[in-house]
């Protein structure tokens, strides 16, 4: 692996890292606002989040990088447009820049669709009337 392609993995991880954090605790604001079925999407996207960062940290060192584990010191993201559209755009110039190989562009990718269409559910969400 090479330090470019390390570099990319760990902006990445710490993105997601991050963004698992923030929705983790939006679910807990909303829970205890007694919003529970607003809170579990944002539970699901936590765990996504936490699943795709744990899945690139397990390729990068699998390639020999060495990314640690997340720190509470780490800068947490709180879910909202400006840090779904970093993640959006993060994911796609990582694809588009050409400095990851071949396994790690088939799961970036992979990830990037499934974090474009989280990204597009939470934009319809904002969208709708309030009931």
């Amino acid at each position: 692996m090479t330090k470019d392609e390390a570099a990319v993995l760990k902006g990445l991880i710490e993105a997601l890292d991050g963004g698992s954090r923030g929705f983790a605790r939006e679910a807990e604001r909303l829970e205890l606002a007694g919003l529970y079925e607003v809170a579990e999407p944002m539970r699901t996207l936590s765990g996504q989040r936490a699943r795709f960062a744990r899945e690139l940290r397990e390729l990068a060192q699998s390639l020999g990088a060495k990314i640690g584990e997340p720190h509470d010191e780490q800068a947490v993201s709180v879910p909202g447009d400006t840090n779904e559209d970093r993640a959006v755009v993060l994911y796609w110039r990582a694809i588009e820049g050409g400095r990851l190989g071949r396994e790690a562009t088939a799961l970036v990718g992979r990830q990037a669709f499934a974090l474009k269409r989280a990204h597009d559910e939470m934009r319809s969400w904002q969208r709708r009337p309030a009931a």
